[in-house]
């Protein structure tokens, strides 16, 4: 007898991202607002206790992923391995995960991340979740940097590698056009090079006023007009260099009425968001005959925060 559990994973834009200094790890500490979208991969996991014990994870609408680049299949050897450290199992079950993917790779959206949360929230549901928060948080954390802000979902400020996280008022239904250039970021090559660049100016103070204002209800629009100064992302211009699509797909979005235009986590996808659904749909539908946009092959999506 198997159980099979159907979940919805959604992407994820980085509304800011600043970089803030080196943890003792030597992964970089960072500060940034992320926030789900409706754009969704669809998870399913089917778990059979009178099995053999086997992970088997296979991702569909993309190419092949080896089990050692798959993060759903990462997330189950991690959940199973704390759960046989507590003792809470004798034998572990045969698991059959399938990914269906919408949300584009090498983005900077958190496809594989919110794929992997998805896995770690099924299998913790088939045991009678067996682990507090803090001990989930770890599981996530060692499958991926994004993995435990899908553990939660909805928009939180997420600090440190990515485990220290402020739960805030989403965001709700702002209207996004993402636009996802041909060729992807090298996440490194990226921090390198903007560890390069030296210091940049990143106040604090600014950024905590800022997360306090976001635990409050307030019209989204708004919110990001007030503090549009603190909209930034550290790593967009060093990815520029390396992509310099993400500066054209970026001015694509203002050219089209985009209120705020920037690049998602270290890419290489691009976001806009739009004061209006009309005049998002208007200018999805200007975007989808623009030649640039076809020249280039970029990928365009509509979507809205959630």
């Amino acid at each position: 007898m198997s159980d099979i559990y159907e979940i919805s994973a959604p992407a994820k834009i980085n509304m800011y991202l600043r970089v803030c200094g080196t943890l003792p790890n030597g992964y970089h500490s960072l500060n940034t607002l992320m926030h789900e979208i409706s754009l969704c991969d669809k998870v399913t996991v089917e778990v059979d206790d009178s099995k053999d014990h086997e992970i088997i994870a296979t991702a569909l609408g993309c190419n092949p992923i080896p089990n050692n680049k798959n993060l759903c299949y990462k997330a189950a050897v991690r959940f199973f391995s704390a759960l046989k450290k507590r003792g809470i199992v004798e034998t572990l079950p045969f698991v059959n995960i399938t990914i269906e993917k919408n949300i584009p790779s090498e983005a900077g959206i958190g496809g594989g991340s919110s794929d992997a949360a998805s896995v770690i929230l099924a299998l913790s549901e088939h045991y009678g979740n067996p682990f507090n928060d803090e001990e989930l948080n770890v599981i996530a954390a060692n499958t991926g940097a994004d993995t435990p802000f899908f553990l939660y979902g909805g928009a939180s400020v997420c600090e440190g590698f990515g485990e220290i996280i402020t739960k805030i008022e989403p965001l709700r239904d702002l209207p996004l056009i993402l636009i996802k250039p041909k060729d992807g970021v090298s996440t490194p090559m990226c921090f390198s090079a903007f560890d390069e660049q030296g210091d940049n100016d990143y106040d604090e103070k600014a950024y905590e006023e800022l997360k306090n204002e976001l635990s409050k209800a307030g019209e989204p629009i708004e919110v990001l007009h007030k503090y549009k100064e603190l909209i930034v992302n550290d790593l967009q211009a060093p990815a520029e260099r390396f992509v310099p699509d993400i500066k054209i797909a970026r001015e694509l979005l203002e050219e089209n009425g985009a209120l705020f235009a920037a690049m998602s986590g270290s890419g290489s996808c691009v976001f806009g968001i739009f004061e209006n659904k009309e005049k998002r749909d208007l200018a999805y539908d200007k975007l989808s005959l623009n030649d640039t946009v076809k020249n280039e092959e970029y990928m365009l999506y509509r979507c809205e925060t959630v």
